[in-house]
């Protein structure tokens, strides 16, 4: 089974899309899957519109009423799923879920964690314009110098990735912003990250949730994962090209 966690805010025109990609993905694979939809009480009434499409495929709408924030809605979301494979991804189409069933190819040949990368073979940032790529990369040098462990990783940036349940089981996840996948990778039980390269879409309906917060938000994460890591010091986990396995 594979539990697909989709954060929310102000999504409800990309839900019913998105559901229906993912079915066309999944729904014939030899294993079940559930999506988790964990909305921040959108004034669109995301989760409402999620709920109502419970008749067709496989989701669970969870509302959040007092926290907001997408890392810590993928937390909520890990609390809910029912499988030991969990994939986390938004709701805004910009990540192609038909790329899930390799990502739980690459977690039964043995990975922990899959990221999808837009700089693996046959990734891309699509539409990024060059100010954006600066951005990018300089927000990944200070994750790499802040927490040595991600230096393994080429796209920690990902919002796009999937894992074992066993990764963060027991971890004391406290991640802030927007970037959970770093979180995760800095506090993790993991031996092998797999890479898979994904092309980054554009955005479909809706607007963009990034502000100017997010950037002060991003740095205050960086600094406590500083602090907190030096009680888990570990060798850097090993990564692997992309390639499909079998099935589940």
């Amino acid at each position: 089974m594979l539990s697909v966690i989709v954060p929310t805010y102000n999504e409800g025109e990309n839900v019913g899309p998105l559901l229906e990609r993912i079915e066309r993905a999944l729904g014939d694979r030899p294993y079940d899957y559930e999506v988790v939809v964990v909305d921040d009480d959108s004034p669109d009434g995301t989760w409402r519109r999620a709920a109502e499409y419970a008749d067709r495929y496989p989701v669970t709408a969870v509302r959040r009423l007092e926290e907001q924030g997408l890392a810590t809605a993928v937390v909520r979301g890990i609390e809910e799923a029912s499988s030991d494979r969990i994939a986390v991804m938004d709701a805004d189409l910009q990540h192609p879920p038909e790329a899930l069933p390799e990502f739980v190819d690459r977690l039964r040949d043995g990975a922990d964690v899959v990221v999808g990368s837009r700089e693996a073979p046959g990734g891309s940032y699509g539409d990024f314009g060059p100010g954006r790529r600066i951005v990018s990369a300089a927000a990944t040098l200070l994750a790499r110098i802040a927490v040595p462990e991600l230096r393994a990783v080429d796209d920690v940036q990902s919002g796009f990735f999937a894992f074992r349940r066993d990764v963060v089981e027991g971890r004391p996840l406290s991640p802030s912003g927007y970037k959970i996948l770093i979180e995760i990778l800095a506090v993790g039980s993991y031996a092998e990250v797999a890479e898979v390269g994904y092309a980054f879409d554009d955005r479909r309906a809706g607007e963009s949730n990034l502000d100017a917060g997010v950037a002060s938000a991003y740095l205050r994460h960086l600094a406590d994962l500083r602090r907190r890591r030096t009680t888990s010091e570990r060798p850097s986990p090993s990564t692997t090209e992309p390639s499909v396995g079998e099935s589940v």
